[in-house]
Parts: C-alpha cells; structure tokens; sequence
C-alpha cells in the first residue's frame, strides 16, 4: 500500500476553541502547522532531528507518531515550550484528555488557543470552577464581540450545571453489548436492527489504520435485532473492552536515526463471539478511506453516506456525501450529490422522512465558525437546492455536528452552546424560532456525546459518547417520571369535608414568574391529586386565591408514600386558607432517612478515601443482597451513594456517581435491571462536616457510604 492510501484521513477542525468533534469523522481544510517549516531549528541543537521528525509527523496529521519524537526530544531539553505545546496537541487531537490538560498546564504563558483547550479540558475534568475562571479570563482578554458572546455562552452553561441534571430520572441508561475495544459510534434505526460505525476488525483483518490516532478506518455494520442489547452486565463488557486495547507494531517511518522502535501501531480486538458476529452493512460501497455514517430514506432505498475523496485538496483527502440507490439488480454505484464543495469537506447526512430534505455538516467557508449544520432541498430526482446554513438558532463560532432528524425535531451535538463540557446533544425544530435545548445529564456527560436517534415516540433510544475513554453506544428508556402532590380540604369552621373546591397547580420559573400547568377540585371525600416533576417549584392555589408552597427538589417518592400535603383549613366562603394541617411522619435528618425509614431492608457498605470500590470486608454484604434480591423476585433495589466532606461540590458529586455506578455493575444483570441509583455527593452526612474540634477526617469514613435499600415495590426512576 502506498503512503497515500495508508494515510487517507478524517479529521475535526482545529477551530475557534478547538474543542475536539469526532476526530474520524470530520474534515477540515485547515493546516495547522504549515509554520512549522518556518520555525528555525537552533543549530547547536544535537537533538534537532527529533523534533525535525515530530514536526514531520505532525505536518502529516500523523499525531500517534509524532508524540514520541517529541517525548525525546523533551527528555533532552525539557524547557522548550513549542515542542510542549506541540505534545499537547497532539495528545488533545488524539483526546488523550488527562496528559493534554498536564502538559497545557505546564506552558507559561499560555497562548490564548491553549487557554480555550484548558477551559474545556477543566470542564472535561469537571473541574467547573476552573472553567469558568479560564473562560472569565477570556471574556477580559479578548477585544471580538462576537468571541467574547461565544465565550460567555460557554460560561453561562458551567455556571448551570446542576440545572441539566434535573430531569435526569427520566432516563434509564444501558451501555451495549456491542461495545468492543474500537470505537461505536453514529447509530442509526434499521427495521428492527441497529446500523452503527465502527473501526473494529472486519472478520480477521485488522482493517487499515491511518496517521491521526493509529486506529483502523471506519466501515459501517448492522445488527439486525437490537432487541437484548440492553440484557448484558455493563462492566463486564468495559473490563473486556479495556483488556483488548493492546499495543503492538511499531509504523514511524524509519530513519537514519530511528530503529522504528519509538512508537507503536494501536491494534484493536473484539471481543466475544457476539461482537464479532455482526456483519458489515451489505449496501455501502466499500471506499479507500472512511465510510460512513450513514443515513437511509424512509423506503430503504437509497443510502447517503460519508466517505473520503479519491483526490487530496492540499495534500488531505477531504470527506464528501455520496448517494447509492438500490436497483432490480442490486446496489448501484455511488453518486457524488451536487452540493458538496471542492475546498471543504461536508459529512454526516440526514434525511427526512419524506426524503426531500437533507441535514449535513460541513466546514465550508460562509459559515458561522468551525463546522456548521446546512440543509439542501432535493429539487428533482438527482439534483439539489444550493446548501443553506441554518443560521444563528442552530449553528455557533463552536462546531455543530451530527445531524439527526425525528419527525419534526432536529437533533444534532454541539460545542459552541452552553452546557456540560465537550460536543452535547441538542434539540431543536426543522424551522428553529428560538435556541435549542440541551438533552441534560445522563445523555449528555463532560465528554463527547453525539449520534443520537430514536423512535417516533422518543421512548427508546440510541446516541454514542466517549465518556468511558472511547466512542461507545449506549441505549435508553424514556418516561417522564411524576410524583403525586396529595391533600384535603376541610371547612374551618364546621370540620366537614370540602368536595368541588376548585384547585389550581403553578410551576414557577427561575425568575418567580408562575404558569398555570393543571387544574383540579376536590373530590367527593375532600381529596385532591396532582402529578408533578422532581427538581421544579410549585404552588397550589385555591380559586386563585390563597397558596401553598409545594416544591419538592430533590425528593424521591414512591407511589405507596406520595408527597401529603396534609389537610387545608379553609373558610368556605372566603377560600382563604386559615391554616394546614401537616400529616405525622417520623423525625427524619434528610431525605435518605425518609428512603430507609420506607425500605423493608437496608445494608451499608463503605468506600476507601477517594475511591469508588467498596471495603473488601463489604463483598458478603453485596453477596447477602443478591442473594436476597435473586430469592424475592419481586423485590426492588435502591442505591443510594455518598462521599465525605472533603473536596468540592462537583468532585464529590462526580466521585458519589461514580461509586453508585460501581456498585450497580458488580450486580447481575437481572438485579441491575431493577436497581435505581442515586448519588448525594457531600449533601446528605452521618457525620456532620462542622464539629466543634474541628474537622476529623478519621469519623469522616462514615459519610463514605453506599446504602442497598430493598423494598416490595419502587417507582419507575431510571438513574440519577
């Protein structure tokens, strides 16, 4: 194979704030280190023909094989800023995260393209405190209106955070079965089966890998009934996954001072029989480069696809879409559509429903920064409108990438407005008339989440994220959870039950402004009954006149235990409240408390300092519940996970999740499909964090705590 075909490439643009979009998917027309033919070698410099051969590799995009020349070089002169900020890069193109953001922090001064990788390395890292800092410090420095408005608008999203994990216990998340050691990602709904684009081994050949990150190129496969993807034990396929990532043959070009012993090729093995039984997607002609993702008209009848040009503009094989339509004698050929650009690379297609209209990314010039999401319009059979850029309510100076259509709805990742960290999933309308809104926690992470679809109803889903290290695919199930607000109304003064009050329920916004949401009167007992959200503020009126609070952030209620609001006095005439009547229910600390008291068994396990495994000596307790839960089928599980109060808000929170997390994948599946979690980072002690001889970490150990509440029956919750 010749150079060139070995290094046919897909890669994301290095704009604005250059945070990293899927790094095998998208192209752009950018030559980042055309200046490093300019940069002068010292010429005392003994060691000048490493950093000569980093520069080499990285001119090429060939940043796998560039990272070891510049390590050298390093060990030998360890004070050059340029070749530290040139390993940066390429372990952030490579979204080797953690060594970036080390090495980044290192470089004094720090360039501003290297503050805007920070702020999204800390945001990554979960480190929002650090964000906000970096992107405050940006917003002083910079004299760009419109930069200083993209960087606020990142800031605005870490100031919220917590605001995108409110609806989180409408989704339950799954990691697929079909995960390997190679990347997943861009699923795609095909009849009763799952599409997906891959890098894995096709069979027993190691697909061709290229410069960027040393990996294989991407093919598309398909497996045909995805209906137990979600019956599998998480961790069991993470601890796999992780064991295959291996690494083998070294593929830096040799020199007269190279032993080809610098670097190695990454070699990626699936794993499991099931794994490697998925076939490649019949349909797709296979390219030199990448292929895919995909996207099918509703008849099945023809594929618009992603692939690499045959022709390098400026020395790079840019992306272009492509069509294929399927004929009495099969799949025809590819036809490249009219609307892709000879200068810029255009990806990622979606079709409507309807087939009239398709959805692309490209990084074009035009556009509104980085890459864009543009429409085109089919006009006849074979031709297109020209594309159009969806404008200002869509697109941003970040990147817009991987478009889906539902329906309606556009959906599509970003990382130009506000939310978690990395690309987020966002929704949007095909004719947007204001800003999109982000999908929220646990859909979108501090990582790259991106691909999303679903089924017409939304009830079920797909999208992938490099949350765990790499790009994988995760499923859901969707339902708005609910909780019922209950009470009583009886006359002040005559003690009598009060039928056909008429009852008013307002949700009030972040600013205090009430909407109306439901209505309702008392029934013929008094009674009265409104379903409503976790983690939003109520009130309940009475004929619009007097009010009672009835906010409940942050409870968990079952539908045995709704949230009682007791009995209302009111004077009938007036329909003023004279006062209420709280029900009895047992002193309770927090809101745990009131979990436990309502279990019919609870254990306790406890965690090392900093760590998400539990105490070894705990192991017969996990086994104790099992073994409970697998006896009683129709028993319940609740986790409940806490850290002590040690550390900041968000490291705590990110450390309770991800011992909740622990904890739930050391169960068998059939329990984890029962199972709820929930983390209570720092919030809920046993131990109080203030003590009059100051702060001990030793009782501290207490806080550390994960608890299994078992009971007959929970709520649907999802996860947290």
């Amino acid at each position: 194979m010749s150079l060139d075909q070995q290094e046919l490439l897909m890669f994301h643009p290095d704009i604005s704030n250059s945070m990293r979009i899927k790094n095998t998917a998208i192209i752009t027309a950018l030559f980042v280190l055309q200046a490093l033919g300019t940069w002068a070698q010292p010429t005392d410099d003994k060691y000048a023909f490493l950093r000569k051969s980093g520069d080499k590799e990285y001119g090429a995009l060939r940043y796998r094989f560039a990272i070891p020349y510049y390590m050298a070089y390093l060990q030998k002169n360890a004070t050059n800023n340029e070749v530290k900020s040139l390993l940066g890069d390429c372990y952030y193109k490579m979204r080797r995260y953690d060594s970036a953001l080390l090495i980044y922090g290192t470089l004094a001064p720090k360039s501003t393209a290297v503050q805007e990788k920070l702020a999204e390395l800390y945001a990554w890292n979960k480190d929002y405190d650090a964000a906000k800092k970096t992107y405050q410090q940006l917003i002083a420095e910079s004299k760009s209106a419109s930069r200083k408005k993209y960087y606020q608008e990142r800031l605005n999203g870490f100031e919220k955070v917590s605001g995108f994990y409110k609806d989180s216990l409408d989704w339950a998340l799954q990691y697929l079965s079909i995960n390997t050691a190679a990347q997943e990602f861009s699923p795609l709904l095909f009849g009763q089966g799952l599409i997906f684009s891959s890098n894995r081994k096709n069979g027993n050949i190691q697909p061709a890998t290229y410069g960027w990150d040393g990996h294989g190129f991407e093919e598309v496969f398909w497996i045909k009934n995805r209906g137990d993807l979600f019956d599998i034990n998480p961790q069991s396929i993470k601890t796999d996954v992780e064991r295959n990532l291996t690494l083998t043959i070294d593929k830096t070009p040799a020199t007269s001072n190279d032993n080809n012993t610098l670097a190695q090729k990454i070699a990626l093995s699936k794993i499991g029989p099931a794994a490697n039984a998925i076939p490649l997607f019949s349909g797709l002609p296979k390219g030199r480069g990448h292929s895919g993702p995909i996207s099918i008209s509703d008849n099945g009848n023809t594929i618009y696809f992603t692939r690499n040009r045959n022709e390098k503009t400026k020395g790079v094989y840019l992306l272009e879409i492509c069509s294929v339509k399927r004929t009495a004698l099969g799949w025809g050929l590819p036809k490249v559509l009219s609307f892709n650009e000879k200068r810029s690379s255009s990806f990622h297609p979606a079709i409507n429903e309807a087939g009239t209209v398709l959805y692309f990314a490209s990084d074009r010039e035009g556009g509104m920064g980085g890459a864009d999401i543009y429409k085109v319009e089919k006009t006849t059979d074979s031709t297109w409108s020209a594309a159009e850029n969806m404008g200002p309510r869509v697109n941003t100076q970040g990147d817009e990438v991987f478009p889906t259509v539902n329906g309606n709805d556009l959906f599509y990742s970003s990382n130009g407005w506000g939310g978690l960290g990395g690309l987020d999933l966002f929704k949007t309308t095909q004719l947007p008339k204001a800003n999109p809104s982000n999908l929220g926690y646990p859909v979108n992470s501090s990582a790259d989440d991106f691909g999303y679809v679903s089924t017409a109803d939304g009830r079920e889903g797909y999208f992938s994220s490099n949350r765990f290290g790499s790009d994988d695919l995760f499923g859901y199930k969707y339902e708005q959870y609910t909780r019922e607000l209950i009470g009583t109304i009886m006359d002040a003064e005559t003690r009598k039950i009060q039928p056909g009050i008429q009852m008013k329920l307002y949700l009030i916004d972040e600013s205090g402004n009430k909407s109306l949401v439901d209505s309702t009167e008392s029934d013929a007992l008094g009674h009265y009954k409104f379903n409503i959200r976790p983690n939003e503020k109520y009130v309940v009126a009475i004929d619009g006149n007097a009010e009672i609070k009835a906010d409940i952030s942050g409870e968990i209620v079952t539908s045995s235990n709704p949230i009682n609001k007791g009995i209302w006095e009111v004077h009938a005439n007036k329909a003023e409240i004279t006062k209420t009547i709280t029900p009895t229910v047992p002193t309770e600390k927090n809101a745990f408390d009131a979990l436990k008291n309502g279990s019919k068994f609870s254990f306790a396990i406890y965690h090392p300092f900093a760590k998400a495994a539990y105490r070894e000596a705990d192991e017969k307790i996990v086994k104790e519940v099992i073994q409970l839960l697998k006896d009683h089928a129709d028993y319940q599980l609740q986790i409940v996970s806490a850290t002590d109060c040690k550390g900041s808000q968000e490291y705590n929170q990110a450390l309770s999740e991800r011992r909740a997390r622990y904890v739930l994948n050391r169960l068998p599946k059939v329990i984890q499909a029962k199972a709820i979690m929930r983390w209570v980072s720092k919030n809920e002690p046993k131990e109080p964090c203030e003590q009059a001889n100051g702060y001990d970490e030793t009782a501290q150990q207490i806080n550390r705590y994960t608890y299994l509440l078992v009971s007959d029956r929970l709520n649907k919750a999802g996860s947290k």
